[in-house]
């Protein structure tokens, strides 16, 4: 009788700690991910036609500092849009005029960026947020070079013509 408390004692323990640790890996991992279990957070929406490669788990910011995580992605393909999930800290006030914006950086890394104006009606969880897309260096690049390519072609012309006037 002695020696079968004793093995369900070794039993239990083992068992005990297996899921111990079975339920830190899942913390840590999450952890990792960055959700945080210990802040509140609420749950919003918001709707692009394009998210080019916004994926779960990144970061959303407002002022420079993180306030929540995209927390799931989900495309209509019937209507052409995609709906991202945002779990955003519970003590940010959003309005109706608040813009979540679809932002990168140089590396390629996307985010999403809180423009939250005082002004406007407060928006309660689950509501749609405004959205928008940043411009992108790219489209920087091709504004600002169209006019130098411009002037560049002809500058061009003009020393083709003084080449041919030489000639």
């Amino acid at each position: 009788h002695k020696q079968l408390r004793m093995i369900v004692s070794k039993e239990v323990k083992v068992g005990a700690f297996m899921v111990s640790a079975l339920v830190l890996l899942y913390l840590g991992f999450n952890f990792l991910k960055g959700i945080d279990f210990f802040s509140s957070t609420h749950k919003y929406y918001a709707v692009y036609e394009n998210v080019d490669k916004l994926a779960e788990s990144n970061q959303i910011y407002l002022n420079g500092y993180a306030v929540g995580r995209v927390r799931k992605i989900n495309i209509q393909q019937s209507r052409n849009r995609v709906i991202v999930e945002m779990n955003i800290n519970a003590d940010i006030t959003l309005t109706n005029t608040s813009v979540a914006v679809l932002n990168g950086d140089l590396l390629g890394g996307r985010f999403i960026e809180l423009f939250v104006s005082n002004a406007g009606e407060k928006i309660n969880p689950r509501d749609t947020l405004k959205s928008d897309v940043a411009k992108g260096i790219m489209d920087l690049i091709a504004k600002n070079a169209e006019p130098v390519a411009n002037t560049l072609q002809t500058t061009l012309k003009k020393f083709n013509t003084l080449l041919d006037n030489l000639n």
